[in-house]
């Protein structure tokens, strides 16, 4: 019996240790709060060889590398992330020629928040988020970030919002894409496009047309 009641004892007691074992890891292993920074950078520089508008800006449905003949910035922005146990937000702030034509009707400050929203923990297993506030959008596969895209300067096709052509922008054309990883975080990218639409959707020295051919080329640098 004495023997039945050792063993006994010792049994509980190493329970008691791996229980207690398990406690202090898991109390361990809870992630620490971390706030981390990052930005992205695109230079570019696009010829549109239709020649829009004087003032250099092509067609409204351009939103991406959409001056003629200069060089400039398509988007460039700095983020930064914190993510904590039951709490994380993400707020990142942009300029450039993107952030222009396609922020245009937003209010003062708006024109420059690329992304801002939280998120809080709903269970104690971090399964179940709900987040709020401006998201990052796209539209299928494409993004406002150049090196995320399959093509460089986005499809016409993507567009889903018709805004009274007869046949909803409907494109066939040709297109050569190269990219080049100059370095692990910097990508170098060129295309090519010729494009030919049902409807007269382009501009050619001020005046619609239904063709259009243009090259791009792009730095799409991330840090």
């Amino acid at each position: 019996m004495q023997t039945d009641d050792f063993s006994l004892r010792y049994f509980w007691l190493l329970l008691l240790l791996c229980f207690g074992t398990n406690i202090l890891s898991a109390q361990t292993e809870t992630p620490a709060p971390t706030l981390a920074f990052g930005g992205y950078l695109e230079p570019y520089y696009s010829y549109d060889f239709n020649n829009p508008k004087a003032d250099g800006n092509r067609p409204g449905f351009f939103y991406s590398y959409n001056r003629h003949n200069e060089f400039n910035v398509n988007l460039g922005f700095v983020k930064a992330n914190y993510a904590a146990q039951r709490v994380r937000a993400n707020a990142a702030i942009a300029a450039g020629t993107y952030m222009n034509a396609n922020y245009a009707a937003e209010p003062g400050v708006l024109k420059n928040i690329l992304e801002m929203n939280a998120g809080l923990c709903l269970s104690k297993n971090r399964d179940l988020w709900v987040d709020a506030g401006i998201f990052a959008s796209h539209i299928g596969f494409e993004s406002a970030i150049g090196k995320d895209c399959r093509n460089l300067t986005r499809g016409i096709n993507g567009v889903i919002i018709a805004t009274g052509t007869p046949n909803g922008f409907g494109v066939l054309g040709l297109s050569l894409n190269f990219d080049y990883a100059v370095l692990p975080n910097a990508m170098w990218r060129i295309e090519g496009r010729f494009l030919n639409c049902r409807d007269d959707i382009f501009l050619k020295n001020n005046e619609l047309v239904s063709t259009n051919a243009f090259v791009t080329t792009s730095l799409a640098v991330s840090f």
